[in-house]
């Protein structure tokens, strides 16, 4: 009997090898706590804003050890990568399923990658 949902298989099937090469994909520094930002669209929005959420501030309130993953949603997505420092643009990643198994914790609001 098959069941589940099968974009979320790979987080029952992703082995340490698995996230270590997606984290290095993307930029991570080895030994780093990486938070994975994703908010969703907004109708009233016609660009891309952290919705007053200063992630240099963040990282800096949370600690020399965090990074954060920057996923904008795909409406945003402009091929290139913004952010410099402890800001990683993963936006233009293929899969949010890796940016998620490079991701320690999340904060988003609505977005439906809360429940992946």
């Amino acid at each position: 009997l098959e069941y589940g949902y099968p974009r979320n298989d790979v987080y029952y099937t992703a082995t340490a090898d698995d996230v270590a090469r997606v984290r290095r994909e993307l930029g991570v520094p080895e030994g780093r706590t990486a938070v994975l930002y994703a908010p969703t669209h907004r109708d009233h929005r016609t660009g891309f804003d952290t919705g007053g959420l200063d992630l240099e501030a963040f990282c800096e309130a949370a600690g020399e050890d965090v990074v954060v993953l920057l996923r904008a949603h795909y409406f945003y997505d402009r091929g290139g990568r913004r952010g410099s420092g402890r800001v990683i643009d993963v936006t233009a990643h293929r899969s949010a399923e890796d940016v998620c198994l490079a991701a320690d914790a999340l904060i988003t609001d609505y977005s439906s990658i809360m429940f992946d």
